[in-house]
């Protein structure tokens, strides 16, 4: 197993962890607020696929959930359903936190 931040060209590779009403947009958002720094988005892969996320919000207008170089905001945290019960969601967490 493997955490890394993933690249905006995998991010279609999300849609295997959740049902997005509109993949096209959510592409074009994620890409736009990794580009601009706004959040990081890790992978926990297993070889070449992916069966888990956890996404890092760095800027927020509400500075009570993200302010750069102070605090992050987690959330979108999930790990594909067959691949639960197994310790993946500590690992990936503590692999992002370190």
């Amino acid at each position: 197993m493997i955490v890394r931040k993933l690249k905006v060209s995998e991010i279609p590779r999300l849609t295997v962890l959740f049902k997005y009403k509109n993949v096209d947009e959510m592409i074009v958002e994620n890409t736009k607020e990794i580009e601009n720094g706004v959040i990081d988005i890790f992978g926990l892969f297993d070889g070449d696929k992916i069966i888990g996320e956890l996404r890092a919000k760095y800027i927020s207008d509400d500075k009570r959930f993200a302010e750069k170089n102070k605090r992050a905001y987690i959330y979108a945290f999930r790990i594909h359903q067959k691949h639960q019960g197994k310790g993946l969601g500590n690992f990936l967490l503590e692999n992002v936190l370190d």
